[in-house]
């Protein structure tokens, strides 16, 4: 895809840098923060880039570091904005979403890419979690410099297999691999990096399957690897643009390749923190959701698991045995020459999915764009909270007892407001927009319109709203207005909300148990597709009360 200008219709936008950094441009740098964005979310990005700047600028200055960065489709306007707040080394923006194997396989091994050895891969909903969300120990302080030890470190797995990468985000695999595939905890000897050594747990995908999932030693958020050895190991990312391959299965089947040759590390963030949880990371996921898979190709065939497994020995296996599964009749085919040998080969594009995704990603955009606008006031809100607070301090008639406490909250306030960590009550634990960008209709004259429901927001997992009325649970688990309950815009959106948080219950329970959720890539954006049919019926079955 063709790249484009970094500026704005208007040209170059005057917009003050978010931070300085020490060195720029770096080069000769020991590492590359390797950011991947799409779908025009570069107001996160904006958020996430400066958070990871400010982490090595303040946290781990002794880190040379550089930063590359690929965008697939974003406006313009959006992507100007970041240009000029960062200071980055290297820019590649496609003109449209190329999907995950183009943005990756550029940032890590092309010419606008990253130069540095190793790449700590991170997405535009990647962020540092500082003092705002964790207990800022010196091991997540230094996380970048301890990854980078233990991944020079030569480490090897109980099988032999050699230890590629570092996982410095939160994840689930404790659940279902079991010894000898996680191994003990261990340190790594003393280096000048290092002079304590590093604290480190070797995780290997189980490849047979015999765990009940299939995970790899691969991710594509927050995940630090030797780039060349990982290229050489495993090779480049099957999807890009004319390839042939189901662009849907690009991640997990470069984590399933990835496993067949390798392992990853985790490493201790914490005292007494055994397992992969946010305890022992050092980013966490935030954010709204999107979509990477661009196109559907006319020289691709039938979505199916087969392509996981694509390019391994196991291919052939596989794919006998989901043909023999197939009605007859069903097609199956796929492409009989390995990806790499149709690039270029070009193919008939379409937006995958049609109207109904379009409109799905377009609501995700206006719901994220409302979400952030809200929690715009909210900070507002703060700061003028803080202000206050500090004028009450000025006041001669404050005792003097009292300056303290009154300090701390005023600087308590003003550190939320600035806080690249989204506000809670604005994004749900799977960074899914709680804000509609919808606004409710005007009040009309009908009786009843001034009748108050009690909001309530939407539901975790394993929460139940206590609805009242023989009719209350609707036919596909959402709440439903009912117990003669007038159906007003309130207690209309009340009931939606409700809805709508069952249904994220329901697809996240789903996902569980599908054994799909180690390959986030695909699970993720069903999740995404689940909840909007689900919500499509919901409002079929309960309109909109209009104004009367």
């Amino acid at each position: 895809p063709a790249s484009r200008s970094l500026h704005g219709d208007q040209g170059p936008l005057p917009v003050k840098r978010a931070v300085k950094r020490r060195v720029f441009p770096q080069d000769d740098p020991e590492v590359c923060l390797a950011f991947l964005s799409c779908c025009n979310r570069t107001d996160l990005l904006l958020k996430t880039m400066t958070a990871a700047v400010l982490h090595m600028e303040r946290d781990e200055p002794s880190v040379a570091y550089e930063i590359a960065w690929v965008d697939n489709g974003s406006h313009k306007q959006g992507t100007a904005l970041v240009a000029a707040a960062v200071e980055v080394e290297r820019v590649v923006l496609n003109a449209q979403n190329a999907g995950l194997a183009e943005g990756l396989n550029e940032l890590l091994w092309g010419a606008g890419g990253c130069r540095a050895r190793h790449a700590l891969i991170l997405e535009e909903d990647w962020m540092y979690m500082d003092v705002q969300v964790a207990t800022q120990t010196s091991e997540r302080l230094h996380s970048v410099r301890r990854a980078l030890a233990v991944a020079k470190a030569g480490l090897k797995s109980f099988d032999r297999r050699p230890v590629r990468g570092v996982f410095l985000r939160p994840e689930t695999y404790d659940s279902f691999l079991r010894p000898p595939f996680t191994g003990p905890w261990l340190r790594t000897a003393p280096t000048l990096e290092a002079p304590a050594g590093v604290e480190y747990r070797v995780y290997c995908g189980d490849v047979t399957g015999g765990s009940g999932y299939l995970w790899g030693s691969f991710t594509n958020g927050a995940g630090l690897y030797d780039r060349q050895a990982l290229k050489e190991a495993v090779g480049v990312m099957y999807g890009v643009p004319g390839d042939g391959f189901h662009e849907a299965y690009t991640e997990a089947n470069y984590a399933y390749r990835a496993a067949l040759s390798g392992c990853h590390a985790l490493l201790r963030m914490e005292p007494h923190c055994d397992k992969a949880k946010q305890c022992n990371a050092a980013f966490y996921h935030v954010g709204g959701g999107r979509g990477t898979r661009p196109n559907r190709r006319a020289d691709v065939r039938d979505a199916d698991e087969s392509w996981i497994f694509y390019g391994t020995p196991n291919y052939e296996m596989v794919k006998a045995a989901v043909r023999a599964q197939k009605p007859e009749g069903a097609g199956t085919d796929t492409p009989r020459s390995p990806p790499q040998t149709l690039s270029g080969a070009g193919g008939d594009f379409q937006e995958e999915g049609g109207d109904e995704r379009s409109r799905f990603m377009e609501s995700i955009k206006a719901r994220n764009k409302a979400a952030f606008r809200a929690e715009g006031a909210k900070r507002d809100e703060f700061r003028a909270q803080a202000r206050a607070i500090r004028s009450v301090m000025a006041s001669k008639t404050t005792p003097p007892s009292r300056i303290p406490e009154l300090k701390a909250m005023a600087e308590k306030l003003e550190t939320r407001a600035e806080s690249s960590h989204p506000l809670p009550g604005f994004w749900d634990s799977m960074g899914n927009p709680l804000v509609h960008d919808s606004p409710p209709p005007p009040r009309g004259s009908c009786p009843d319109s001034d009748d108050k429901a009690q909001a309530q927001g939407p539901q975790t997992q394993g929460s139940r709203p206590q609805a009242q009325g023989p009719q209350a649970q609707g036919p596909h688990g959402g709440a439903r207005l009912g117990g003669g309950e007038a159906e007003t815009e309130s207690s209309w959106e009340a009931a939606r909300n409700r809805a709508e948080g069952e249904a994220w219950a329901r697809a996240a329970v789903a996902h569980e148990r599908s054994g799909r959720r180690a390959f986030s890539g695909g699970g993720y954006q069903d999740q995404h597709f689940q909840v909007a049919h689900a919500m499509k019926r919901w409002d079929r079955m309960h309109p909109r009360p209009s104004a009367s």
